[in-house]
């Protein structure tokens, strides 16, 4: 997918939320019931020494891994796969066209429903270290870890949004992990980390989010994270991270402008065991991957998960980008 078509459905993507926010009340994160709110909800927090250092570490280890040989500056393509044969290589004939270094021709991708299978053609992709199944049979990211399909600074494998299963293709060598300098971030700020009270859900459910690809992903929702700011509380839907985080998508009135403008994700631990709180840092607020390549399915945070005040917090927008 190219520049134009993401630009497209992004605005498309804004124009429908806009709509629905106009057919009914406004959707935000902020509560109706402003009531008996926690007293521990106003906990007010220092930039210590020690948190200081800590932060630079997390942002240095954020550099590092955006421009890793694996990193989200490595993604050079994505491609759908049609249904039946697609064929592989650097001919401009090919269904998938591959870089110039690659051989005219170096394999097959065979869609049939739920099933992709690859065939190499002659030696190509041999040295895998990650092979396919002796059928040929490739495993996609929504199985855990895919199958990965190396030859030389190459890396491919299979992903699926929804029904639709594309070919992400990676370098190793790609000139952009060479010339992103730094992500810029806001300064530090004490009034964003804000102690946050978790509720769990009663009954275990999804939520079908939006991407920008325009296909729907769903996550499980976790709870619900109550904090206050300026004297208002709010709440955030929290979607299952793992065992020791929740992921959170937030967007908030700096998208756009001083921030990406899709939003930003933020990884919450989770409680200690015998306790409801545990920490929002905003100040640890981080670009989604389509900030940094148009070639990821990046999702778009949910209406209720809206902040109406400015997050002047975290990682910036990459305005190169």
């Amino acid at each position: 997918m190219n520049n134009i078509s993401l630009q497209i459905t992004f605005i498309l993507l804004s124009i429908m939320m806009i709509v629905t926010s106009c057919n009914k009340k406004m959707v935000t994160a902020i509560m109706e019931d402003q009531s008996n709110i926690d007293p521990e909800l106003y906990t007010t927090h220092e930039l210590s020494s020690e948190y200081i250092k800590e932060l630079e570490l997390w942002r240095t280890n954020r550099y590092k891994s955006i421009t890793s040989p694996q990193g989200w500056l490595s993604l050079i393509g994505l491609h759908w796969l049609k249904e039946g044969e697609n064929v592989l290589g650097s001919s401009p004939e090919s269904d998938i066209q591959l870089p110039h270094f690659m051989q005219d021709r170096v394999g097959t991708l065979t869609l049939e429903g739920d099933n992709v299978k690859f065939r190499p053609r002659g030696e190509n992709f041999i040295n895998s270290k990650h092979k396919a199944k002796p059928d040929g049979t490739l495993t996609h990211d929504g199985q855990g870890s895919p199958t990965v399909l190396s030859e030389g600074s190459l890396h491919m494998h299979i992903i699926k949004r929804g029904e639709k299963y594309g070919l992400r293709v990676k370098n190793s060598l790609a000139k952009a992990r060479y010339q992103l300098e730094e992500i810029p971030n806001f300064s530090a700020d004490a009034s964003f980390i804000r102690t946050a009270k978790f509720v769990p859900t009663v009954h275990s459910s999804d939520m079908d989010v939006n991407s920008i690809i325009g296909v729907d992903i769903s996550y499980q929702i976790a709870g619900h994270l109550l904090f206050v700011f300026e004297d208002k509380l709010y709440k955030l839907v929290a979607f299952d991270g793992g065992p020791d985080y929740f992921f959170v998508l937030i967007k908030d009135e700096t998208a756009g402008d001083t921030s990406y403008g899709a939003g930003r994700f933020l990884d919450v631990e989770r409680p200690q065991q015998g306790s409801d709180y545990t920490i929002l840092d905003f100040n640890k607020a981080y670009n989604p991957p389509c900030a940094f390549s148009d070639y990821a399915t990046c999702p778009l945070p949910p209406l209720e998960n809206y902040l109406p005040f400015l997050v002047s917090a975290g990682e910036k927008d990459i305005k190169s980008h």
